[in-house]
């Protein structure tokens, strides 16, 4: 009981520090974050990609998937944490259930990758939603990434990408429906605030790198529509 009344007070009076700080994973108080605003436990479990096997997609284990693809349009992509259930849930908060919070540490973690990874680039844009799923979920999850990852780099943002065509969800299909369900669904759109020059190097955001199809289909559309290096940058894979 003694013992019991001692760790609800020590709860309590790290709430009550003004120096504790909560942890935007999981709520817990510290009164020591992360850059990422990590309390210790979480930033020692999330599972970071600090180094990539695979030169082309980033993967931290050997890549069938840039072996078996016929062409790729992109130079290179990174991602920051591997997308593990614990990962996927913390997304879905984001994603599905108005935990908005949440943005400023996914910023936070790919502004780390970004710089981690030795990263530079001209300008970011970021993949498209198609009209009815951004009516479904009301905001663009990339958008919001690239936006903040562009505030904190000093990197413009211009969206150079339009979604034509509406698909299901990419996580709710085989790897062969992905690889074929791409094609003609994006298309390069002009801004008129943005002149293109040559050896321009752009940067992709999304939240989720699986086989590269989205990113690659991507980089080709936009490869298309000007000369560009293309580069991804992914909170996941």
């Amino acid at each position: 009981m003694k013992s019991a009344l001692s760790n609800l007070l020590s709860q309590l009076n790290s709430w009550l520090s003004p120096d504790s700080f909560s942890c935007v994973s999981c709520g817990g108080r510290s009164t020591q974050l992360s850059s990422a605003g990590l309390c210790s436990p979480c930033n020692r479990t999330f599972p970071w990609i600090l180094e990539a096997l695979c030169e082309v997609c980033g993967r931290y284990e050997r890549c069938y998937d840039c072996e078996r693809r016929e062409r790729t349009y992109f130079a290179m992509n990174r991602s920051v944490v591997v997308y593990d259930a614990a990962m996927k849930n913390l997304l879905a908060l984001y994603k599905y259930r108005g935990q908005e919070r949440l943005q400023a540490l996914f910023v936070e973690m790919l502004s780390g990758a970004y710089d981690h990874f030795q990263m530079s680039v001209d300008v970011i844009t970021f993949t498209p939603l198609s009209s009815t799923r951004l009516a479904e979920r009301g905001f663009n999850q990339a958008e919001q990434l690239a936006r903040g990852l562009g505030a904190a780099k000093g990197i413009p943002v211009v969206p150079l990408l339009a979604r034509i065509k509406h698909t299901e969800k990419q996580s709710f299909k085989t790897r062969k429906e992905r690889l074929g369900t791409l094609e003609h669904v994006f298309s390069f759109q002009k801004d008129p605030d943005f002149t293109p020059r040559e050896g321009l190097r752009v940067l992709i955001v999304d939240d989720v790198y699986t086989t590269g199809s989205t990113l690659n289909e991507c980089a080709k559309v936009i490869r298309e529509g000007m000369w560009a290096e293309i580069y991804g940058l992914t909170w996941a894979r």
